[in-house]
């Protein structure tokens, strides 16, 4: 199981997506910032993948529709996000 903090995981998908972490919200959707298109989502995936040390199911990837949905496949596979 690892554990990251909530900082940490913004962090990852602001760093894919060029954006600031006070963007990363759980509401945050594809097409709700431009670099959140078809190759930003194979980009996000791919980090996440590298940065948690599993690989998503091709269901888990293309359920990926949020935010929310990052940390749900993330618990599945064991990891916590901590508020600090």
């Amino acid at each position: 199981m690892k554990t990251v903090t909530e900082q940490q995981f913004k962090a990852i998908i602001a760093a894919v997506f060029g954006v600031e972490p006070s963007v990363i919200v759980d509401g945050l959707r594809p097409g709700q910032i431009p670099a959140w298109d078809s190759l930003g989502h194979l980009s996000l995936v791919s980090e996440l993948e590298r940065s948690f040390s599993f690989t998503f199911s091709m269901e888990e990837s293309l359920g990926i529709n949020s935010v929310a949905d990052i940390r749900a496949v993330l618990a599945k596979h064991g990891v916590t996000i901590t508020p600090v």
